[in-house]
């Protein structure tokens, strides 16, 4: 009696993977990796927050084994960098939208003075803010934090806290070597000026790239 014996193999085969086991053998299809995010955000349910650290973990190699996506570094980055940047200005627009229609709705007979400081701390708009910020520093587009999104918080009124959380990545060197637009950055040091905060503002200027201006 003939027994088929595969020794135990996994190849990769276009989108699909090829398991040969001990005695079978098994056809898997590869995801995409853009169907590895639908999933993910339509099927799963998983938070803007945690779409957003997925897909830069794509971006960045940490996650690999997609279809159709190059393995190289650089080739990777300029194939998904346009996707990177409609996904950070959809997800807020999103989240912004949501949370300001509740908001709206909700009655204003219950807010206190003790709630503001509360709500300073965990308010949507700061967190959508320094995920953006934060965003764009990693997929080095800087350019498009102060155009596309700079423009969409300042049509949401979030101009002047989005200007003050510009704050502790400069003082944290995120933006050494990178371009700040002029009018924000006058806008920036008004702001701490205004605030006698000069202590801040003198490090705010040691960590800006005097050379671009």
């Amino acid at each position: 009696m003939k027994v088929i014996n595969f020794n135990n193999t996994i190849c990769q085969y276009k989108k699909n993977i090829i398991f040969l086991g001990t005695t079978k053998i098994y056809r898997a299809r590869l995801l995409s990796w853009r169907e590895y995010i639908d999933k993910l955000k339509f099927t799963d349910n998983h938070d803007w927050l945690t779409v957003l650290k997925v897909a830069l973990e794509i971006y960045n190699g940490e996650i690999k084994g997609f279809a159709l996506l190059p393995d190289a570094t650089e080739r990777r980055r300029s194939f998904l960098k346009d996707y990177m940047k409609k996904l950070i200005l959809t997800s807020i627009q999103t989240v912004i939208f949501k949370f300001k229609n509740n908001e709206t709705s909700q009655s204003d007979s219950t807010y206190n003075d003790s709630d503001e400081s509360y709500e300073d701390n965990f308010s949507i708009d700061k967190i959508a803010i320094k995920v953006s910020i934060e965003f764009c520093l990693q997929i080095s587009e800087v350019e498009y934090l102060f155009t596309e999104i700079y423009s969409f918080f300042v049509e949401k009124d979030l101009e002047d806290k989005f200007i003050s959380h510009l704050c502790a990545p400069i003082i944290a060197g995120q933006f050494r070597g990178e371009f700040i637009p002029e009018q924000i950055l006058q806008k920036l040091v008004r702001m701490f000026e205004d605030r006698q905060e000069f202590k801040v503002l003198e490090k705010i200027i040691l960590n800006v790239n005097v050379d671009a201006y």
